[in-house]
């Protein structure tokens, strides 16, 4: 019983052996490949850029693999793939065959699909297993438009008592997401992939919105991205805010010290307050909000907007003592106003020169622009035929299986190493150059020796793989090669003796040998062009024939250029001019040719949205007071009556007459105070 038990362990064993070995074998074939088991090699994603979004490396890293796009319909990318683990052993690992490598976006959602993608590899050649081999791609993918959405009933509480309820509506509150995927195949025929799973985190999610509305882009890595707060009246659980708290808290003691401490009040405090709003993401500031504000700095969080209210206990909104306090309280405050028909004061404290720079895009880090990615240059590298070994083939090759090819011949379909001077013979294209048959025509078949079985011929024993042609003198017709005067190889003889041994070309002007006929035929048409790009028109001509080079006609147009018919549009006069400005004002040049420059001229109105008349420049509201030498808008009433209007102190014994800006110390019968009390 234990030997018969030993005997099938010892079977069993051998058994698995084999089987091991047939496996392994398996695995290993492919074609051109070396047997042996092969192990594929592991890939990863070393690099990445997508849409506006900075250089990711880390695939672990939800920072490094979201992102914005680079317009509200288009994303463009590039990525890079490599061996992972750096350098791998040739003698375990089968390479990457670079010419089976795909490149594929596969599920996007909100309508995202690539439209173009480009791919190479770069560095050392992908079958020498380096780490510095990098399998790259660039690409594009498009997505559906963002919709605007109606005002939610949690944004129409005017009061805001709901809004932290409120839920993202841009995009359908959907994240924007897809993966690139990087495939190909061993030289062993294993398959290998990667995929870069890509989505946008909270942060790219809002700022995504200002991406979708055409508005400067915040830079994720500022300091302003804090979880909502109290001056957050937006949708997401994320905002900006540029210090509104503080900036809050200074105007308030700005209006205590202007208007409660003289008289003895109680301070104000922030509970004594209602704010009405602050930061507010694109999609409800301009779709729920009602703003009409090109560029609203409550987009940014640097505003809020704060109900009036009485400031010193008598009676009535104190709204114009609110505007003063604003600025008194920061002298870098922006802009402070209270608006027609609203029950809030604005105020703002972007830097001055902020709007200016927002819309040149300055301000913030937006991303590398949309169309700035590309390849890194094709690798030149090259590698040993893998035939070498077997044929001393010494051509260096971009693929170690590029000798490996498919005879051209449908019906042979085999492949075969071309390096290998006797398939390459058998498989290679010849051409009939017996120049006259009996009956005095040309031959010029063209086939190849695996098509057709050797024939042995009985009298004169020899055997050519060709198709029937010529009649040799046994009877037997043949096609056959020959490179000189003499017969061809196996005992033919020319079976016209008085036939002309060489080709009479089409041109019928030439003869000569049949390699050289294609230098005397009838050409369909000339390449040669002008300098004007133009192609001669001249047709139907021979080769070896000169011709007389003939253009179309060129144009000398009113714009003082001489062009052609083709061109003729690039040099036509213009009615009018076709580029607009940030504003989407048009240029108002008119009657000027299409291959001229012009400056542009825009209708320009005032910046400040509460005016919008036509000026000169759109500055040219935008005053410095004489008195303070701040700056003011000299179409704001508000601006004006602060920085313009004069005033008397009311109280008796000062009888000062000074402007807001300039409103200082009083000294009089009723004492000593900070400022005037104006009439």
């Amino acid at each position: 019983m234990n030997r018969k038990f030993y005997v099938f362990c010892i079977l069993l064993f051998a058994f698995s052996i084999v089987f091991r070995g047939f496996s392994y074998l398996e695995t290993g074939s492919g074609s051109g490949s070396g047997s042996g088991y092969m192990v594929a090699p592991s890939v990863v994603f070393t690099k990445w850029r997508i849409g506006r979004s900075a250089l990711g490396t880390d695939i672990n890293n939800e920072e490094h693999c979201s992102f914005i796009t680079s317009t509200g319909t288009s994303c463009s990318f590039e990525a890079s793939v490599g061996y992972k683990g750096g350098n791998q052993p040739k003698d375990t690992f089968s390479p990457i065959n670079p010419s089976t490598v795909i490149w594929s976006v596969i599920d996007g959602n909100q309508g995202i699909e690539s439209t173009s993608i480009q791919h190479n590899w770069s560095g050392l050649h992908p079958e020498k297993l380096s780490g510095n081999t990098s399998f790259n791609v660039v690409g594009k993918v498009k997505l559906d438009a963002y919709k605007s959405t109606t005002k939610p009933d949690l944004c129409k509480d005017e009061n805001n008592h709901r809004r932290h309820e409120r839920t993202p509506l841009h995009r359908d509150n959907t994240k924007l997401a897809f993966k690139i995927k990087f495939q190909a195949d061993t030289k062993a025929g294993q398959r290998v992939s990667a995929v870069l799973s890509l989505e946008a985190d909270p942060i790219d999610q809002i700022r995504q919105e200002y991406v979708d509305l055409n508005k400067p882009i915040p830079d994720r890595n500022e300091s302003t991205w804090p979880d909502e707060d109290t001056y957050d009246f937006g949708h997401y659980k994320k905002m900006m805010n540029a210090g509104l708290d503080g900036y809050f808290q200074a105007w308030i003691n700005s209006m205590n010290k202007q208007e409660r401490q003289p008289r003895g009040l109680p301070n104000l405090t922030k509970q004594n307050f209602t704010l009405n709003s602050g930061y507010r993401n694109p999609h409800h500031n301009y779709h729920h909000s009602g703003s009409t504000v090109t560029l609203s700095p409550h987009m940014y969080g640097y505003a809020l907007d704060v109900d009036g209210r009485d400031l010193n206990d008598i009676a009535g909104a104190d709204q114009a003592k609110m505007v003063q306090a604003a600025y008194a309280a920061n002298p870098n405050a922006r802009w402070s106003q209270k608006y027609p028909n609203k029950t809030h004061v604005h105020a703002d404290w972007a830097p001055r020169d902020w709007s200016a720079r927002a819309r040149d895009n300055t301000r913030n880090n937006a991303g590398p622009p949309p169309n700035d990615f590309s390849l890194p240059p094709a690798g030149t590298d090259t590698v040993a035929c893998d035939k070498r070994r077997e044929n001393n083939c010494s051509v260096m090759v971009s693929s170690s299986t590029e000798h490996y090819v498919t005879c051209g011949d449908s019906s042979c379909g085999e492949s075969y190493w071309s390096c290998d001077s006797n398939d390459y013979d058998e498989h290679r294209l010849r051409t009939c150059t017996w120049e006259r048959l009996p009956n005095g025509e040309n031959c010029g078949k063209s086939w190849r020796a695996c098509q057709y079985p050797p024939v042995k011929i009985t009298g004169t024993q020899y055997s050519i793989a060709s198709p029937v042609c010529v009649t040799d003198p046994n009877g037997n017709r043949h096609c056959a090669e020959r490179n000189s005067n003499t017969a061809p190889s196996g005992g033919e003889t020319n079976p016209d003796s008085n036939a002309p041994l060489e080709m009479i070309y089409a041109c019928g002007v030439h003869s000569g040998d049949a390699s050289l006929a294609s230098s005397h035929s009838l050409q369909a048409s000339c390449s040669e062009t002008d300098s004007y790009g133009q192609g001669c028109t001249v047709t139907g001509f021979y080769k070896c024939q000169t011709h007389t080079h003939q253009y179309p006609a060129l144009i000398s147009g009113a714009c003082g250029h001489t062009y052609t018919s083709d061109n003729a549009s690039s040099h036509a006069l213009q009615a009018g001019c076709l580029v607009t400005n940030a504003n989407g004002d048009g240029c108002t040049v008119t009657g000027f040719y299409a291959c001229g420059s012009h400056t542009h001229v825009y209708p320009v109105t005032c910046l400040r949205s509460g005016c919008r008349q036509s000026v000169s420049n759109q500055w040219v509201h935008l005053v410095r007071c004489s008195t303070c030498s701040k700056k003011y808008w000299s179409c704001d009433p508000v601006g004006v009556g602060h920085h313009v209007t004069v005033r008397t102190c009311r109280r008796t014994g000062c009888g000062v007459t000074f402007t807001n800006c300039t409103n200082g110390a009083c000294s009089s019968d009723w004492g000593n105070f900070d400022t005037h009390w104006p009439k």
